[in-house]
């Protein structure tokens, strides 16, 4: 969320501007153990090597993510549908934890979804 709300702050100065995360400082190691399927994705449909270059990064995918209004119970305004994790909006969450649910805040959800759906049995 902080970097797709910096990328609109940048491209209100130049519409023609183009952000790049760059990810050359990062150690062999870290590729080869920790990120070889990035790396290998990214050559895949981008061209480019991540070791080497800058990628470009657009902020399009941002507003897919997150958005589904809920209650406390994580009920939706659909019968019997429930929401919870990085699909979640209306419950107080920080904005760096778009997309990466942290695991306590997960089980504390899946716990509190668990309660709400025995009271209906």
């Amino acid at each position: 969320m902080m970097v797709s709300r910096e990328m609109y702050f940048v491209s209100r100065e130049n519409a023609n501007a183009q952000v790049y995360l760059d990810m050359t400082e990062l150690h062999k190691e870290v590729w080869e153990e920790r990120l070889p399927d990035l790396r290998e994705e990214i050559i895949h449909y981008l061209g480019i090597d991540p070791k080497n270059e800058p990628i470009p990064v657009r902020p399009g995918i941002h507003y897919f993510m997150g958005g589904i209004d809920v209650d406390i119970e994580h009920k939706t305004n659909v019968e019997n549908l429930y929401a919870a994790g990085g699909s979640l909006f209306g419950l107080p969450r920080s904005k760096q934890a778009l997309a990466a649910t942290p695991p306590l805040e997960q089980y504390t959800e899946e716990e509190r979804l668990q309660k709400v759906q025995l009271r209906q049995w």
